[in-house]
């Protein structure tokens, strides 16, 4: 699809308002149709044929779009530094903070619900895991 489409946008027809998105890479698009053409073509099928690391990491890199891109936003390849991150793999095997980031990415009030997952020790060593990894390849202070 054009690289023109909002984030809105369907990513198979192009429609605007798409109400739905893929669970797998987040792909937004607005019918069953657009859904069924979409998983013939969805990064996990790219993920799962994929022979090595760097292949899925090229395409992981292929299929990221900052939204709505702030000075805070993360680069793809430090977010593919953090995907490979020991502690974080390891954290990210837990169930229950699966559920929890499933929680915060379906959730139609992102701000309540990070306060009270925040309140949760994995949910914390989980955030502490991406923040230790982001602060030892910059230059940020973690407690600015």
């Amino acid at each position: 699809m054009a690289s023109s489409l909002k984030s809105a946008d369907c990513s198979e027809c192009g429609n605007p308002g798409s109400a739905y998105k893929c669970p797998t890479c987040a792909a937004k698009y607005c019918s069953v149709a657009c859904w069924q053409k979409h998983k013939d073509t969805c990064i996990a099928n790219d993920l799962g044929s994929a022979s090595n690391a760097n292949q899925r990491s090229l395409v992981l890199k292929r299929q990221y779009v900052a939204a709505f891109p702030t000075e805070d936003t993360i680069s793809v390849s430090r977010l593919m530094e953090i995907k490979d991150d020991p502690r974080v793999q390891e954290l990210i095997k837990s169930p229950k903070l699966r559920a929890l980031i499933a929680e915060l990415d379906e959730t139609p009030c992102p701000r309540m619900t990070f306060a009270k997952i925040m309140k949760d020790p994995e949910f914390r060593a989980f955030s502490n895991a991406i923040l230790q990894s982001v602060a030892l390849h910059e230059d940020y202070d973690l407690f600015h």
